[in-house]
């Protein structure tokens, strides 16, 4: 698969960064429901995600090295529809946007 660059308009780039520290913040647990109340400032408008967490860990690679990772589907009544793969200590490690056929995987700075 290419790579290609996408503008912020195409996939919240500031969304991503949330996502990561909420994660990080969450203490993500298997087969658990979260309903996170958020703001959208831009629009005036608030609204709640919904995290769905798998009940097993799985393994998935990213770039060449191996993850244990739970795999979360978000959704909110604002269209959101994407599936996250979060590492045991609450690392994103690959957003999914199915509809617009879209995956990015992301690296830690080490």
């Amino acid at each position: 698969p290419g790579s290609i660059a996408l503008d912020d308009r195409d996939y919240g780039w500031v969304g991503v960064a949330w996502f990561d520290l909420l994660y990080r913040t969450l203490n993500v647990q298997p087969s658990r429901f979260y309903a996170v109340p958020v703001l959208y400032p831009n629009a005036f408008v608030t609204s709640t995600i919904d995290i769905a967490v798998a009940s097993e860990p799985v393994e998935i690679e990213v770039g060449s090295a191996p993850y244990t990772v739970l795999r979360c589907v978000v959704t909110s009544e604002t269209g959101l529809d994407e599936v996250h793969y979060v590492t045991l200590d609450g690392e994103l490690v690959r957003a999914e946007r199915a509809r617009h056929d879209v995956v990015l995987e992301l690296e830690s700075g080490g």
